[in-house]
């Protein structure tokens, strides 16, 4: 019966890395879509600016 519990705790910190890991890459791919994001802002912006001169 104990050695039943420590796996199921295993498994629940196994799980808890696989949910973390799949958090931080959300994170990373929301990071780059708002940098893509970023660099399209910037080079419209360089634009406008180059129109203006």
């Amino acid at each position: 019966m104990l050695n039943r519990s420590r796996v199921i705790g295993n498994d629940d910190k196994i799980n808890q890395k696989i949910i973390d890991l799949k958090t931080s890459k959300d994170n990373v791919v929301q990071a780059i879509k708002r940098n893509v994001n970023l660099d399209r802002i910037k080079k419209s912006y360089q634009a406008l600016v180059w129109d203006l001169n």
